[in-house]
């Protein structure tokens, strides 16, 4: 398991925290990190995944976004979490 993006502010978790911490992941690659385009999203039922830019960069991008399993925690990827709470 790795980190594969990061963004970090005193702002609390939203669309724009969400597309930065896309978009770090997006461009690691670039300074020889981990990280990349992914293929496949599942995030938390958060409200900052759930808006038009991000779906709109992720259909150009071809990454699927996958709605979590209701009541099953332990079947949610670790990149969700990572993504949403990087952005506290």
């Amino acid at each position: 398991r790795t980190i594969v993006g990061t963004y970090i502010n005193m702002y609390p978790p939203s669309a724009a925290t969400t597309l930065e911490t896309i978009k770090d992941m997006v461009t690691r690659p670039n300074h020889k990190l981990p990280g990349g385009i992914p293929s496949i999203i599942i995030p938390d039922n958060g409200v900052e995944f759930k808006n038009k830019t991000l779906s709109h960069i992720c259909e150009n991008r071809k990454i699927t976004i996958i709605p979590p399993q209701k009541k099953n925690p332990n079947n949610k990827k670790y990149l969700s979490k990572i993504i949403r709470y990087v952005n506290i």
